[in-house]
Parts: structure tokens; sequence; C-alpha cells
């Protein structure tokens, strides 16, 4: 299995677990929106997966195991999942961008530590915005991130924010509410 099409499993109500531990050569993950009732993704020995998407408005998923194959985490992939509190993120050393509105409205996340994604370029509009949970953010080590998008964390207002030195660009109201 290489992929997951768009709306393979959309609106599937039944579907609780999604374990992906034996698709080795899975490279992109697509097609899981409005699964209300997932709660649980793994996805960590997905070692050829380099993007995942369309997992938007999963209310009930709470925890997520990345791969570190990972090089992008598509626009809205968890968008509107608002008891999303556990993604290993971190674990992703070769992701590169985090797209537009990826976590919008993930509202139960509350450490987002990038430390180890150092080859993250950019982290585009929205992608955090109203992750209201979101206590703290650290992508200091984040050497080659070089852009933070409009609104990009706009509606975290509580987050202490450790930025990378190697910043040359955050766009209006990153950081706004």
């Amino acid at each position: 299995l290489k992929s997951f099409g768009s709306s393979c499993f959309e609106g599937c109500i039944s579907l609780l677990n999604l374990n992906l531990s034996g698709c080795t050569s899975l490279q992109t993950i697509d097609g899981f929106v409005d699964c209300k009732a997932l709660i649980n993704v793994d996805m960590s020995s997905c070692i050829g997966l380099e993007k995942i998407g369309a997992f938007t408005n999963c209310i009930g998923l709470v925890q997520v195991k990345l791969p570190s194959s990972v090089k992008t985490i598509a626009g809205y992939a968890f968008s509107g999942c608002k008891a999303l509190a556990n993604i290993n993120i971190s674990d992703c050393v070769n992701l590169e961008v985090i797209e537009g509105s990826a976590f919008l409205e993930c509202v139960a996340l509350e450490n987002l530590n990038l430390t180890s994604c150092t080859r993250l370029v950019r982290i585009d509009n929205w992608a955090f915005k109203d992750a209201i949970g979101i206590k703290s953010v650290d992508v200091s080590l984040c050497n080659n991130l070089t852009e933070i998008g409009a609104y990009a964390f706009s509606g975290c207002t509580v987050a202490q924010i450790k930025l990378s030195a190697s910043l040359t660009r955050i766009k209006n109201k990153a950081f706004g509410d």
C-alpha cells in the first residue's frame, strides 16, 4: 500500500484506532476527514511516509504517532481535531514544512517542541491558529527555519515562545490574538 486517497474513509463513524505499523511502503496519507470516533493514529513505523493530510475534524482524535520520515504536514491535516493533545512532532527529524491551518483550532495541544526538526524551513499561515491550549513553543534549534506565516500562532495568547536565530521573516499577526 503506497497511499490512502482523499475521502477513502471520510465520515467513517465506527473507526476508533488506526494502526499503520505494517505499512512500511506508505508514502502519503489522506482520506480520514470527519472520522469523529477516531481516537488514536499510529504511523510511527511508516518509514516511507513523507506527507500527512486529511484528519480534519476528527474531533475525538487524542493521540498521533508520526514517523521520523515525514517531510510535510499538509494544510488542514489536523485542523479541527479539538481533542488532539499528544502528537510527537519532535520525532519528525526530516520535517521541512508545516502547511497552512495544519493544526487550526487544536485546542488541546499544550507543548510544541520542534527542536529536533532541524530541517524545518517554514511554518505557514494559520498553522496553529486558535490552538489556545498551547503553553510553550520551542523552535530555537530549527536552524533552517526562515519564515513563520501570518496568524501562525494567533490566539495562542499564553504561549511562551523560543524562536530560532535563523528566522528572516515573521509575517503579520503571527503571534497576535
